[in-house]
């Protein structure tokens, strides 16, 4: 049987290999018009995404879609991931789409566990609306710049998209700022969200690179305002990252929008202990956490 993937460029130039399948259900914006990412066939997937500009490749053992609007080179792919006479695997198994054993199931059993377990830290629902309501505010605020997480650009500059608004590339530090606010039941003011960032008391970074500091026009690191020293994890449901190559100056603003929303919002987040962080990674115990007692929400 032929594994049906999708080949996602990354900023270093190399390439990501999801299957087909479970990229499309994390990334329902690619998903072909009239298709279900669970009950159509791979090959109905398959014929609609190159429909829709997907590239395709494929060797005897594997079905590779490649993302559109972006400029692959020729044979790029290949020379990363092999071509159809170095990917028959005679020698190394294949890796099976399904878990053996039901293993799907008990890491589903874990997350739906961890849900309805007291040791699960949770911001209540009257915190979690007031932080929705502040990033919806801060999202109609032109005055305000958006927090994109893109590790690759450098944490704490300021670029400036097609629109006009303000974008400041960050890592994960500005989630874990706002959760650890959430997790006290703190909720700011948009007066004191203007004030930090005229104060600079907005995490953007983990750390700075020194050559990097002419750079950046934001310059507050994580420090205290990390949970990680607490022994957590911050896990995301929807990605929040952007690995797309398009600029972001170029990137559609309401997807920014969207992504500035889900890094930041508690609805969109849930904690993990940080030995087991690993876990949060797999849609089955997403799949799980979701189906437990965790109220979840996540829209701009």
């Amino acid at each position: 049987m032929k594994r049906f993937n999708v080949v996602i460029p990354r900023d270093d130039d190399g390439v990501e290999v999801y299957p087909m399948k479970k990229w499309l259900r994390r990334n329902p914006d690619h998903l072909p018009d009239g298709l279900d990412p669970t009950s159509s066939t791979s090959h109905q997937l398959r014929n609609a995404l190159r429909k829709n500009g997907w590239a395709m490749q494929e060797t005897p053992t594997e079905v590779r879609l490649l993302m559109p609007s972006v400029q692959w080179q020729e044979g790029a792919v290949e020379a990363i991931l092999g071509k159809g006479s170095i990917c028959d695997m005679e020698l190394i198994p294949v890796c099976p789409n399904v878990l053996p054993d039901g293993m799907d199931t008990l890491i589903h059993k874990l997350g739906s566990t961890w849900a309805s377990s007291e040791a699960c830290p949770r911001v209540t629902e009257n915190v979690k609306y007031a932080w929705n309501k502040l990033l919806n505010d801060w999202i109609a605020d032109d005055f305000l710049p958006l927090l994109i997480r893109k590790s690759s650009l450098v944490g704490g500059s300021e670029l400036r998209h097609a629109s006009g608004r303000k974008i400041i590339p960050t890592d994960n530090s500005p989630a874990q700022w706002a959760c650890g606010l959430a997790l006290r039941g703190k909720v700011p003011t948009i007066a004191e969200i203007h004030d930090g960032f005229v104060k600079d008391k907005i995490p953007v970074s983990f750390a700075h690179k020194k050559n990097e500091r002419e750079e950046r026009r934001y310059h507050c690191t994580l420090g205290k305002h990390g949970i990680n020293k607490a022994g957590w994890k911050l896990c995301h449901v929807n990605p929040v990252g952007q690995k797309s190559r398009t600029p972001l100056e170029a990137v559609e603003i309401k997807r920014l929008k969207q992504a500035f929303f889900d890094l930041l919002s508690p609805a969109n987040y849930f904690l993990l202990p940080i030995n087991w962080g690993g876990l949060g990674e797999t849609q089955e115990f997403i799949d799980g956490f979701l189906g437990g007692e965790f109220n979840f929400e996540s829209k701009a």
